[in-house]
């Protein structure tokens, strides 16, 4: 208290002295300047008034400042209000139908400026304002349109965020997740299998060429000689009167008689000659006596045995004339040996091959699936009978392990056959010296006499050799016989094999043709086909417009259709199955722009019906031609025509479910054992049961998800499959793109989402405006001065994502 008391009493001082000294200033004031007993008094009124006069500019700043502080954040939020109020007017109609926020209504520019005059503090009535503001510029900058794709994803993500059927999602993840691991499992072994299949046509195919060339080698070497030497061996013992020789015997055993009757016409000629020479020596004496002599020449006999002699030696010559030859066929017989041990060595590497399929270490589980396990999101979801199936798959698999195998030959069966080829070729070489030397033998029967023991034992040597190459050799040979049995030992089973994949071949053929079936089914005529032609002209217009609009990068436009070869479209429909674990584990672990994207395609367009392909099938009615009815099919596939989108989702739905039905067939036809008997089984049990459920698709429009798996299935739930499969990329937002803009008759590059708005504002500056200039004190506040208003531009962006 006492303290308070001193502080009142020197105010109340203050004020004496104050008032005292105020009274004083007037009396100098009074004294019309000179000084007087009191004139130094007047020194503290004016410092008092320099002390006022600061204060008072020291307030007036702050005033101003204060002002401008307020007229900054008024400012600031006019814009950012006037911003918002922009994309405040959306297109309702684009919201209502697909989710999407654009820019729409009024210009943006006007929409802006009024809602910057509506900021403005309202003087209405002449009530005092604190700011005048006062709007000199403003501007709205719209940008980022719709037809963007990040900006069409990221609005599609955030629409789909809230709305995605996420438990359904799960669902479908769930249920097919188990599915699709059994059918990746199964597909992994089927590709071992139909790589198995392909070793093993190559392996037979070269045991085929093998025994083709071996056989060719044998007839090379056989045939030459069929005509001269018999089969079997005839007796060279005794003789044959000389006559035509037309083989190899006749040679032999007419050897003697010519030898007989060549002597005998040598012996007839001989007694001529001497009987003529004694008749010229009869001559001469005559004729040196001169005497006349009558005696006639003794007659002349020609050779009695001339004709059969020239026509067992003319014989002769034809036996041994195939003989020269045989040098030349027994190149050729070695080169197709040749062959035929290349042929063996091809099929001996397929056959390693196999061995290697076989003998192939790891199990055939997938990694995703196994993924899914570490992760305990897979194992718990599984039916009885999912786990049914893996325990009985698992089981089959390992006997089919077991079984290719046991279709392998072995190196040592190779080096067997080869052993018997090299013998081939040993034994065609001793019939070949045989032949030589019996040509030789042959070579020198005319004039000689001697040489009937060696043409019986060079005869005999052909003979046995020839007989032994022939009968073991050839076509018929029992050497060849052995071999085909040898070689159709272990293909027992691919009579069987054959007619199954036969069969499976033609039933797949036919299902698959029957889609294609649907190309042909859209339009009645010729205003429908060229209002559908016109109609898809300009969806592709807008899909490429979208397309050139974000500098997409060419992207190879996969085409969806079935093949009508078994061997394709089982290849097909096991490499789109082996993607269904991946991108159902991609959309189950945190892949959300896939999967709410295509949630977003199945909620926001319109399907074909299967009721419709059924009767466009039958014939009862045509396949809706307008793209507003197949537009999901469109985005998936981006086929120019309804029927040919329609045709290619069939197609895929006819390949998953023959990749889920064959599963169950490796199961089914596990009994057979042999592994390429159980493969085309398996097969042909697939094909089957793919096309009842297809025709249970188009009937009830459900399809039991497995024979272990009783869920029933839908034509939505593949087509969710099919985008989560192979949706997402550019193409496809462009499609979807384009699909939106003709339905809507909006060009999403002129629909806009991000808006960028500027203006620039002023106030009066109440106090000393120039002095805050000339002390720069504006460029600290974020503006200037222009007179004796602070004018300052402010921004403010946003965007509907």
């Amino acid at each position: 208290m006492k303290g308070e008391m001193k502080g009142w009493s020197r105010l109340r001082l203050m004020r004496r002295l104050n008032r005292r000294s105020n009274s004083g200033l007037d009396r100098r004031l009074n004294c019309k300047g000179s000084r007087g007993k009191f004139g130094d008094r007047g020194s503290v009124s004016v410092f008092f008034v320099l002390v006022l006069s600061g204060f008072v500019l020291f307030n007036g700043l702050l005033i101003d400042f204060a002002r401008i502080a307020a007229f900054r954040k008024q400012a600031e939020l006019a814009v950012m209000s006037g911003t918002r109020s922009v994309l405040a007017a959306y297109d309702p109609e684009l919201y209502r139908r697909y989710g999407l926020f654009a820019r729409g209504g009024d210009p943006a520019d006007d929409l802006f400026r009024s809602a910057l005059d509506g900021n403005r503090p309202n003087r209405a009535g002449g009530a005092f304002s604190l700011l005048d503001i006062e709007w000199s510029a403003s501007a709205a900058v719209e940008s980022r349109p719709l037809a963007s794709y990040d900006v069409l994803r990221r609005q599609v993500m955030e629409e789909m965020k809230y709305k995605a059927p996420i438990d359904l999602s799960i669902e479908l993840i769930s249920r097919w997740r188990g599915v699709a691991s059994a059918a990746k499992e199964a597909g992994e072994v089927v590709d071992r299998l139909e790589e198995l299949r392909k070793a093993y046509e190559r392996r037979e195919a070269s045991l085929d060429e093998a025994m083709k060339r071996i056989v060719e080698a044998g007839d090379a070497l056989g045939q030459p000689l069929e005509a001269i030497v018999p089969l079997p061996a005839a007796s060279l013992v005794g003789t044959r009167s000389a006559a035509v020789a037309v083989d190899l015997p006749d040679a032999v055993l007419m050897y003697t008689d010519y030898v007989s009757k060549r002597s005998a016409d040598e012996s007839r000629a001989a007694a001529y000659s001497a009987a003529y020479l004694a008749w010229e020596e009869r001559k001469r004496a005559a004729e040196a006596e001169e005497k006349e002599f009558d005696e006639p020449p003794p007659p002349m006999e020609p050779p009695q045995y001339a004709d059969v002699i020239r026509s067992y030696l003319d014989g002769v010559e034809s036996v041994r004339r195939p003989l020269l030859k045989l040098d030349q066929a027994k190149e050729r017989a070695d080169g197709l040996l040749n062959q035929a041990q290349q042929a063996i060595e091809k099929a001996k590497l397929a056959d390693q091959e196999m061995r290697r399929l076989a003998d192939a270490e790891g199990t055939l589980a997938s990694d995703g699936e196994a993924g899914m396990a570490e992760e305990g999101t897979d194992s718990g979801l599984w039916s009885a009978e999912e786990s049914a199936l893996r325990d009985e798959s698992g089981a089959v698999y390992e006997q089919l392990r077991q079984s290719m195998k046991e279709l392998t030959l072995g190196d040592e069966w190779f080096s067997g056959i080869s052993e018997e080829v090299e013998k081939q070729r040993q034994d065609g070489d001793q019939y070949a010296l045989a032949s030589e030397r019996m040509t030789e033998t042959l070579a020198a029967i005319p004039g000689s006499s001697g040489l009937s023991a060696r043409l019986v034992a060079d005869g005999e040597r052909l003979q046995s050799a020839s007989e032994s190459y022939r009968s073991a050799y050839g076509d018929s040979g029992s050497a060849t016989q052995a071999r085909r049995a040898m070689i159709e030992e272990h293909r027992a089973s691919d009579a069987e094999r054959k007619s199954l994949e036969q069969q499976a071949g033609e039933e797949w053929k036919q299902a698959a043709e029957s889609l294609m079936t649907l190309t042909g089914s859209g339009g009645s005529g010729q205003q429908e086909d060229s209002q559908e032609t016109k109609t898809f002209e300009q969806l592709d217009k807008l899909y490429q417009a979208n397309k050139k609009w974000n500098a997409a990068n060419d992207e190879a436009e996969e085409r969806y259709g079935q093949s009508s070869e078994l061997d394709d479209g089982r290849e097909q429909a096991l490499t789109k199955s082996g993607g269904w674990l991946s991108a159902l584990t991609d959309a189950a672990t945190g892949a959300r722009d896939r999967l709410y994207g295509s949630e977003y395609v199945i909620a926001r367009f319109s399907r074909i019906e299967p009721s419709d392909v059924r009767e466009a099938l039958a014939g009862q009615a045509e396949l809706p031609s307008s793209p507003e009815l197949s537009q999901t099919e469109y985005i998936l596939y981006g086929f120019a025509s309804a029927a040919g989108n329609v045709t290619a989702a069939y197609s895929e739905v006819l390949a998953a479910r023959l990749s889920i039905r064959l599963v169950e067939g490796l199961v089914e036809s596990g009994r057979y054992g042999n592994p390429l008997l159980v493969l085309a089984a398996a097969t042909l049990y697939a094909v089957r049961a793919a096309a009842q459920d297809m025709q249970s698709l188009l009937t009830q429009g459900t399809i039991p998800l497995s024979k272990y798996a009783s869920v029933a299935t839908t034509y939505t739930d593949y087509l969710r499959l099919f985008l989560l499969l192979h949706g997402g990329t550019d193409n496809h937002w462009s499609r979807m793109a384009a699909v939106m803009e003709q339905e809507s008759g909006l060009a999403f590059d002129r629909l806009y989402t991000y808006v960028s708005g500027q203006a620039t504002a002023s106030v009066t500056m109440w106090f000393f405006p120039r002095l805050a200039s000339a002390l720069g004190l504006s460029g600290g506040w974020g503006g200037t001065v222009n007179g004796d208003r602070y004018e300052a531009t402010y921004q403010a962006d946003d965007a509907y994502q």
